[in-house]
């Protein structure tokens, strides 16, 4: 497929952050005496920004600006601790020909500490964290706003996300939906979704992007 600007999510699509994320979580509910949660908790709580996977962590009527505040200061602090690239995510990067842009339900914050700190600050024409703009996925004026600024239309995007939020995003504006399997939800979610696309591996989104296979074979 060939598209005029791609835009990728980040959390479970480029970068495997859930060690971070509940090493914070589980930080602000320590402090606030609550109970801990696991990894796969806080996997499935992703998708929807910081303050809900706060809230998804949360017994109910607990209070949640105290462990949010607790959370987003924990957060900086780890959020390069153990985070990395998917395999063969920096070569996809370099690869890609035209503009690529971020949209990412992730505070702006962390989400720069996370970029200049994999030396991605330069990777990307636009970047839209959870909290740039007043709105944010899945609405589907997040993508209208990068297609604004970046000269496109929205019928020539791909949106390349693990999660439907991902997926709805797209499909609000007509542009292409892919969903990966490798991050948060599985390839059921992602079709039930909408996903024009769904691909289990690096090498089937670089096969659907139109680029070469990587000589590495990262899969």
């Amino acid at each position: 497929m060939r598209f005029d600007l791609i835009v990728f999510d980040l959390d479970g699509t480029l970068i495997d952050s859930v060690t971070d994320l509940t090493s914070a979580i589980n930080h602000a509910l320590r402090q606030c005496g609550y109970p801990l949660r696991t990894e796969q908790d806080v996997r499935a709580a992703i998708g929807d920004g910081a303050r809900k996977l706060v809230e998804r962590s949360l017994p109910p009527r607990a209070d949640v600006e105290i462990v949010f505040e607790r959370f987003r200061r924990a957060y900086l602090e780890v959020a390069l601790t153990h985070t990395r690239p998917f395999d063969g995510v920096d070569a996809l990067l370099d690869a890609l020909q035209g503009p690529v842009a971020l949209a990412t339900n992730k505070p702006e914050a962390p989400t720069r500490v996370i970029l200049a700190g994999l030396g991605w600050q330069d990777r990307f024409v636009e970047v839209v964290a959870g909290d740039t703009l007043p709105f944010h996925k899945p609405d589907g004026r997040v993508l209208e706003h990068l297609a604004r600024a970046t000269g496109v239309s929205c019928a020539r995007i791909a949106m390349i996300g693990d999660a439907p939020q991902d997926v709805l995003t797209a499909r609000a504006v007509g542009a292409t939906a892919i969903g990966v399997t490798w991050g948060t939800r599985d390839r059921a979610v992602l079709e039930a979704a909408g996903a024009a696309l769904v691909v289990d591996t690096i090498h089937e989104l670089r096969e659907a992007l139109g680029l070469a296979p990587h000589a590495d074979g990262a899969t």
